[in-house]
């Protein structure tokens, strides 16, 4: 019986159509993106076995240009050290839902097993999320 009630609200869906539905993420301006090593005391907070990782703090600001609210928003990129190493790629955090119009700050922890080669270099970061 669940199967026939899916199949229904598929059938309708395709039919009729409905633009409420987005289910493709939606892409998220992000700007002025910086990092620095963390505070200290940033570390102590952490659990015995994890007090070794160094830290660092990417900050920057995220706006929604769409017309809709935002939920599970991921930012991406690329960190690398001085020398063009890659330290970190693929997805760097979570940020906050956003609703449409809105700019907010983040500051996300990115944790190291060494001491990268400064300055460190941000490259191709985004951010996307799902309504």
């Amino acid at each position: 019986m669940p199967l026939v009630k899916l199949s229904l609200c598929l059938a309708c869906l395709l039919l009729f159509g409905c633009k409420s539905i987005q289910l493709e993420p939606v892409k998220i301006d992000v700007s002025g993106l910086s990092i620095r090593p963390c505070d200290p005391k940033a570390v102590t907070r952490l659990p015995p076995e994890q007090r070794s990782l160094v830290c660092y703090q990417v900050a920057g600001q995220a706006r929604n240009g769409s017309t809709r609210s935002l939920r599970n928003i991921n930012l991406y990129g690329i960190i690398r050290d001085v020398e063009g190493t890659t330290l970190k790629e693929g997805r760097v955090g979570g940020l906050p839902d956003l609703d449409n119009g809105k700019r907010v700050p983040f500051n996300l922890r990115v944790f190291f097993t060494r001491v990268p080669r400064e300055p460190l270099k941000l490259e191709a970061f985004r951010a996307k999320g799902m309504t």
